[in-house]
Parts: C-alpha cells; structure tokens; sequence
C-alpha cells in the first residue's frame, strides 16, 4: 500500500495538475450524468471477503479489489451509504447507495424508504 502512496513522489507537478484537471473532469461528468437521477445502487464489494491466509499472500491485490467500488465513489466525489441487503446470502452482504456530493440527505431519506 505504501508502494501506491509514494507513487505520487515520481510525478512531476505538470502531471499531477493533469491528474487532478482530468479528476474534476470527471467529477462534473458524474454530476451531469446524475442530474435526473435519485441514487445509484451498487453492491458494497466486489467479492466475498477474503481469508486471511488470502490477505497475507496477496495484500496489495485483495486491498484494490475490496476497495473498488468505495473508491469510485471517492473519485467522483459523490457520497454514499451502505446498508444491509435483505434476504442476500451471505447474510452480511451489503448495498451502496450513491449520490452526488451533498444529497446524504436524500440518500437517507431512499435508504429509509427502501428499508421501511
């Protein structure tokens, strides 16, 4: 994982500009495309978790992949809430609804709904 962070330190400061110019690119294309839309439902994981003797032998894989869906939503800089997923086997399968930024209230307010 730190392998990912110090990544940042072999950019030179033009290509990180174009990182972040690209982001808010695709920041105003998620909002764009969310304007008629209340929330997006999306599982919370990509896959069952993982065993730990999984975790040791291959850490950095397992990480992304876990962290997939959660960190789109990071990317976009939308918001997000999870919530358990009735009758879903495993029991502990969760749901991700998600937004733009600033409609947790609304995303509650479907949760509560849905969950009603």
């Amino acid at each position: 994982m730190l392998s990912r962070i110090r990544f940042a330190e072999t950019l030179s400061t033009a290509e990180i500009d174009a990182a972040y110019d690209r982001r808010a690119e695709v920041v105003a294309r998620f909002a764009a495309a969310m304007a008629d839309v209340d929330a997006l439902i999306a599982p919370v994981l990509m896959r069952l978790p993982p065993s730990i003797a999984e975790v040791e032998a291959e850490f950095d894989r397992l990480n992304m992949e876990m962290l997939r869906n959660t960190s789109l939503v990071n990317l976009v800089d939308g918001c997000a809430l999870a919530m358990p997923t009735p009758g879903a086997v495993p029991a502990y399968a969760m749901t991700m609804l998600v937004g733009v930024k600033g409609a947790d209230a609304r995303l509650l307010a479907i949760a509560d709904a849905v969950s009603g």
